[in-house]
């Protein structure tokens, strides 16, 4: 039986530990934005409404915890008190395929599974979408990702904006504790589309309902 994520921490370290624990947005968990992180949970919501939203995977924040308990904790201290050669060395680690090996077959399939050579990795942290902190373009996000060791990278990419100086600077800011939040990797078929859009459901400026 799969362990649930974002309840509870593996016993051991490593990502070994979670034996390739992917989502689609059709499983009952991925809704919890502690899993999912809020853009992930929004697409499940919306997946699981029967809204013609492309086919993804995630992979959950239990991951990115994982990763990080296995930085360089001197680096990590150093992060968070600003000394910028840090971040290269968080950036490196997070960006290091050796990290996957534990699930890559099980990514890959999860990859395959989606039907389509292109995807992007998409950031989806429990710290963004929030009333008072949208986070919008804090965060980074991938397009046109066409094989898996591109993925493994990308995913790298969207974790390591976790600890850019501005998404640092920017939760600051708005008074969002560090402790807690985390990132999830939304994995989404890229679509040729014909248009595209923002749909507010509520007031951008008031909050009021529409």
């Amino acid at each position: 039986p799969r362990r649930p994520l974002g309840k509870s921490r593996p016993s051991q370290r490593g990502l070994a530990a979670l034996n390739g624990p992917f989502f689609t947005l059709t499983d009952p968990d991925a809704i919890d934005p502690a899993v999912s992180g809020a853009k992930g949970a929004a697409l499940a919501h919306m997946k699981q409404a029967g809204l013609p939203i492309p086919d993804a995977f995630i992979v959950p924040t239990e991951a990115f915890r994982v990763a990080v308990e296995n930085l360089p904790k001197q680096a990590l201290n150093a992060l968070k008190n600003g000394h910028s050669d840090a971040a290269h060395i968080v950036t490196d680690r997070l960006r290091d395929g050796d990290l996957f090996n534990p699930w890559i077959d099980a990514m890959g399939q999860a990859y395959s599974a989606l039907g389509s050579r292109a995807v992007s990795a998409r950031s989806s942290s429990t710290a963004e979408d929030l009333a008072e902190a949208s986070f919008a373009g804090q965060y980074e996000t991938v397009l046109n990702v066409v094989d898996l060791n591109k993925l493994v990278d990308s995913i790298g990419r969207v974790w390591a904006s976790h600890f850019s100086p501005h998404a640092q600077a920017y939760r600051k800011r708005h008074r969002v504790p560090e402790e807690g939040s985390a990132m999830a990797v939304v994995v989404q078929r890229q679509i040729t589309s014909r248009a595209s859009g923002v749909l507010f459901t509520r007031d951008p400026q008031s909050g009021a309902k529409r």
